[in-house]
C-alpha cells in the first residue's frame, strides 16, 4: 500500500525536484482495471505531492464491468451506487517515458477513500496477497 506519512511527503517533493531537473512537467498515474486495461490520469508535476496525499478519484465501476460492458454484481458495486476509488501514485515505480518527452509514468494503488484500505478488487493488491 502507498505510504502517506510525512516522510513520504518529503519523498514526493524530492520526486518533483528530480522531475523538474529532467524537464518533466506531467506524471501519468496508471492502474489496471479487471480486464487488464490501463486506466490513467495525467497530473502536473507541481500537483504530484497532493495526488500522493489525497489520491486521484475514479469511478469504482471499472472493477464491476465485464468485457461485454455488463455490470458484475459485487459488494460495493451498483447496489452501493458505484462509489469512487482513490488512486495514489506509487513513487517507487516513477520513471520518465523516453518516447514521450516531458512525461513520466508511475503505477497507482487503488484504495477505498472511506477507509484508506486497499480496494478489494484491485489487481495489484490481489497480486501482493498471493
Amino acid at each position: 500500500m502507498t505510504d502517506t506519512s510525512p516522510a513520504h511527503d518529503d519523498r514526493a517533493q524530492q520526486a518533483v525536484t528530480a522531475l523538474r531537473a529532467q524537464d518533466i512537467d506531467v506524471v501519468r498515474v496508471v492502474y489496471p482495471d479487471l480486464l487488464g486495461a490501463d486506466r490513467a490520469r495525467d497530473v502536473l508535476v507541481d500537483h504530484l505531492p497532493a495526488a500522493v496525499r489525497s489520491g486521484l478519484t475514479f469511478c469504482r465501476a471499472v472493477y464491476h464491468t465485464s468485457p461485454q460492458s455488463d455490470v458484475v454484481p459485487m459488494p460495493g458495486g451498483l447496489a452501493a451506487g458505484m462509489p469512487d476509488i482513490s488512486v495514489r501514485p506509487d513513487l517507487e515505480t516513477l520513471c520518465a517515458l523516453p518516447w514521450e518527452p516531458g512525461v513520466a509514468w508511475c503505477l497507482g494503488d487503488a484504495v477505498d477513500p472511506a477507509t484508506g484500505e486497499a480496494a478489494t478488487e484491485s489487481p495489484r493488491d490481489r497480486l501482493r496477497g498471493a
